[in-house]
C-alpha cells in the first residue's frame, strides 16, 4: 500500500506549497481551493527535484494560481453567480413552487431551504447533468456511427473525461457549466477512443473530423477552468 506524507514548504516568500508524496513516479500539479498549490511528488524525491518542477512552469503555476483567486470557491448567498450551459445565471431565495429548486433565468431556491442551499443546488447541477450528457452522448454516437456501453458521470477534479477500454464512456458533471458546443467536443473527444485509445495524430484527425472547431472548445475550457471549478 502506498503512503502519502504531507507537508508545507515556502519555496518563495509569502507563498506555501503543499506536497503530497506517494509511490507514484512523476509530479503532478493542481491548484486548490483559494489558488493553493498542491504538488503530487514521488516519495522520494528531494527538495531541489520539486524546486525545478516549479521553475518549470512558474508560468502555468501564476497564470492557475491568478485564475483561482479571482474565482474564490462558492458561498452559496443570494446573489452569487453561477454558469449554466455557458451563462451565468444568479441564486435567489423565494418561492419555488412545489420544488427545493427550480430555474428560470435564476437559481430560485426555497426560502426555507437558504441553510442547505449547496446541497440543493450541487444535487440539481448533478441531476440535470446526468440528463443532458447521457442525452448528448446517445445523439452524437448515433450521428457518428460509434457505440459505447454505458455513460457515467464523476467528479473529477482534473479530468473533464475518460473512454475505457471496455466502451465505457466517464464524464465529469461540471461539463454542465459549459457551453453546449464545448460538451459535445469533450463528448466526442471520449467517443473517438472507441476508435483510437490514443491521442496519435490519427486521434486528432478523427476529432477535427467531427468536432472542426475543437480548438477553439479546447481554449474555452483552459480560458474558464477555474470558473467552472468554483464548486
Amino acid at each position: 500500500m502506498s503512503k502519502n506524507n504531507q507537508q508545507n514548504l515556502s519555496f518563495q516568500p509569502k507563498r506555501v506549497y503543499r506536497i503530497l508524496r506517494s509511490q507514484r513516479r512523476s509530479f503532478a500539479l493542481q491548484i486548490g481551493p483559494g489558488g493553493e498549490l498542491i504538488i503530487r511528488a514521488p516519495a522520494h524525491c528531494s527538495n531541489s527535484d520539486i524546486q525545478r518542477v516549479l521553475d518549470k512552469h512558474e508560468k502555468w503555476i501564476k497564470t492557475h494560481v491568478h485564475a483561482a483567486l479571482e474565482n474564490p470557491p462558492a458561498q452559496f448567498i443570494e446573489g452569487e453567480q453561477y454558469l449554466y450551459l455557458g451563462q451565468q445565471y444568479p441564486l435567489i431565495f423565494g418561492d419555488s413552487g412545489s420544488h427545493s429548486i427550480k430555474f428560470n433565468q435564476a437559481f430560485i431556491v426555497a426560502e426555507e431551504l437558504r441553510s442547505k442551499a449547496e446541497s440543493v443546488i450541487l444535487q440539481w447541477f448533478q441531476r440535470e447533468a446526468e440528463k443532458h450528457l447521457s442525452r448528448r452522448c446517445r445523439e452524437l454516437a448515433t450521428q457518428f456511427n460509434l457505440t459505447f456501453t454505458r455513460v457515467r458521470l464523476n467528479n473529477a477534479k482534473t479530468n473533464w473525461g475518460s473512454c475505457s477500454s471496455k466502451g465505457s464512456i466517464n464524464l465529469n458533471w461540471r461539463l454542465l457549466h459549459c457551453p453546449p458546443a464545448v460538451i459535445d467536443y469533450i463528448i466526442i473527444h471520449e467517443l473517438a477512443h472507441l476508435r483510437e485509445m490514443n491521442h496519435s495524430p490519427r486521434f486528432w484527425a478523427l476529432v477535427k473530423k467531427m468536432a472542426p472547431d475543437y480548438q477553439q472548445h479546447k481554449k474555452w475550457l483552459r480560458q474558464n477552468s477555474a470558473k467552472i471549478r468554483i464548486f
